[in-house]
């Protein structure tokens, strides 16, 4: 579905798992970070800089060792629903990184949950601290 380590805008990655044509770049669930399509999970994550939003996580990928570091939105932890499911493996993850904010997404690979902690801290568009969950992954 994906090339490895080729880059992607939102656009293209909606069309593909929705299987339709977006007439306009208006991508609903597909202008978030994370996107549940059927048992899929897309995370779309920024590495080094903050979100469009002006958040900022200590997001990481280590090509060596083929592992993902990713945190969640503010607020995020593994009592949520959506949470437990990555926890449980009972979805799969798309990883997709970017390095510039404006730029488009490269595909990491697909995921596969290690481990995760909960009140993680990060930083809002105020550069005020706020805890999240914090979840490992290994790709391929």
């Amino acid at each position: 579905m994906f090339d490895l380590n080729e880059k992607y805008p939102r656009k293209i990655v909606a069309e593909k798992f929705e299987n339709k044509i977006f007439e306009d770049n208006r991508l609903g669930k597909w202008d978030t970070t994370l996107v549940v399509h059927n048992d899929n999970l897309v995370i779309f994550m920024n590495i080094g800089v903050p979100g469009k939003s002006g958040h900022f996580f200590n997001n990481n990928h280590n090509p060596s060792s083929k592992e993902i570091t990713w945190y969640g939105r503010p607020g995020t932890h593994s009592d949520q629903p959506l949470m437990k499911k990555i926890i449980q493996n009972q979805v799969s993850p798309f990883i997709f990184a970017r390095w510039d904010n404006s730029d488009d997404f490269t595909f990491i690979g697909k995921g596969n949950y290690v481990s995760h902690t909960d009140g993680v801290t990060g930083f809002d568009s105020g550069k005020n601290e706020i805890k999240t969950l914090e979840v490992k992954f290994n790709y391929v």
